[in-house]
């Protein structure tokens, strides 16, 4: 099962930058694979930027991503790959006359006429 102290043992680094609009700030978590997951946090009016607020929205949308992402590498994990059939030929196509196909696959003749005989 996946923890939060599952996800916070794979997390060896966070770095918080906030961008010069005055609104926004970004959070960077490394994680122990050398992979990292960004997430952020962005207010309406700069005037009410708050950075422990900011911080913590941002922090909390990176772990979730990390969260989403050891979700899926648990479920791999459990279950092989679905296998897929392998298609050796593509089937030719069905000779066709202008008049489409019988029931049994073969043409249909002209219609109102009765198909030749055949010469002895």
């Amino acid at each position: 099962m996946i923890t939060e102290e599952h996800i916070k043992s794979k997390i060896k680094g966070t770095t918080y930058i906030v961008m010069p609009d005055g609104r926004t700030t970004i959070c960077q978590l490394s994680l122990a694979n050398g992979f990292s997951i960004i997430g952020t946090s962005s207010c309406i009016n700069a005037n009410e930027f708050n950075l422990p607020i900011g911080r913590e929205i941002a922090y909390k949308n990176a772990f979730q991503k990390v969260w989403e992402l050891e979700g899926y590498l648990a479920t791999n994990n459990l279950k092989p790959m679905i296998e897929l059939p392998v298609i050796d030929a593509i089937k030719p196509a069905q000779p066709t006359s202008r008049w489409g196909l019988k029931a049994d696959g073969t043409p249909r003749a002209k219609p109102g006429r009765k198909p030749r005989k055949a010469r002895k």
